[in-house]
């Protein structure tokens, strides 16, 4: 009896097909169904994770924000020196004052005039084409002294103020008093870069009120910016108008009406350029002054020296000057 053999082929739709072949196509379609379906899996389990549960977003929303909590940081790392350049054309949002001690608090800690003594400025002076060294000193409460001088040392003008008396000394002929009293005016309104900090500390304001020394007054947009404007007198031979941005709190304007060359009224303005970030304390790092409307020279410090010790007698006038002003306030 012979045994029968089993096919080795199906016969579909009338064609014999190796059970080999029908075997493995089989498989191949399981396997292929198995990858899409644990993908498809992969990608759900994976975007369940990635989206805050229904319970902790509420918690996060419900949760109070404390009223010292950190900043957001911003986006971008870093600042490019263009977009700084392009930040400082803009005009800063107004921020509204309503008293001389607020404002004077947030000048204070802006810039950290508070924290310095004195000071050491060097720089240069570019005026009509020549270009001066310059060297400035400072000193609580009321102590001043500038110094220009030629690249080859040979010209040279000096002044000094300790509070009451100017004097002046020069390498040439000396001014006539009207015209020294008129750059001594313009010495001291450009040396007293921290004179809102020390007036806000000062004695005078301690003992007569901080009305006597210091007077908030309407604020106004000044080149762009929007600025709180205060009035300083009683401390400096004249009074100077302060305006202070209300975006960064620094200084960057100041005027004032003194005595001119020809004993007529003349107006002396600071454009202040904006400190460079490279001390904790913001003193600018230069300026444009104008006498009447027209830009008389231009100062850019280049090292900037805070808190060193500074003798009074430094201010002192020397025995050689022969220029002695009375600048003290009627």
């Amino acid at each position: 009896m012979t045994k029968s053999r089993r096919s080795k082929h199906f016969d579909i739709l009338g064609e014999q097909v190796s059970k080999q072949s029908v075997y493995l196509g089989v498989a191949g379609f399981v396997v292929f169904i198995a990858a899409i379906l644990g993908g498809g899996y992969y990608l759900i389990a994976k975007n369940r994770d990635s989206v805050p549960r229904s319970s902790e977003v509420k918690s996060v929303a419900s949760e109070p924000v404390s009223a010292k909590a950190e900043p957001l940081k911003p986006l971008v790392a870093q600042v490019t020196p263009d977009a700084v350049s392009i930040a400082r054309e803009l005009p800063s949002p107004p921020v509204s004052i309503t008293s001389l001690p607020g404002l004077l608090e947030r000048h204070v800690t802006a810039t950290r005039f508070d924290e310095v003594d004195g000071f050491i400025l060097n720089g240069e002076v570019s005026a009509e084409g020549n270009i001066w060294d310059l060297t400035l000193l400072a000193r609580q409460p009321n102590l001043y002294k500038l110094k220009t001088e030629a690249p080859n040392g040979e010209l040279y003008f000096e002044y000094a103020y300790d509070g009451r008396q100017g004097w002046l000394r020069q390498s040439h002929d000396q001014l006539k008093e009207t015209k020294a009293e008129f750059y001594m005016s313009m010495a001291v309104l450009e040396s007293s870069l921290t004179h809102l900090a020390w007036s806000y500390r000062s004695a005078a304001a301690l003992e007569g009120g901080l009305d006597s020394v210091l007077e908030l007054r309407p604020a106004e947009v000044w080149n762009g910016h929007n600025c709180a404007v205060v009035v300083s007198r009683g401390i400096l031979p004249f009074p100077i108008i302060h305006y202070i941005d209300t975006g960064t709190f620094e200084e960057v304007y100041r005027r004032a009406t003194v005595r001119g060359m020809n004993d007529a009224a003349a107006e002396i303005e600071l454009h202040f350029a904006p400190a460079d970030g490279s001390t904790p304390h913001r003193l600018p790092m230069g300026y444009e002054l104008y006498i009447d409307g027209k830009l008389h020279d231009t100062v850019t410090y280049t090292k900037i020296r805070v808190n060193r010790v500074i003798l009074s007698s430094l201010f002192d006038a020397p025995s050689d000057c022969k220029i002695l002003l009375d600048l003290s306030q009627p």
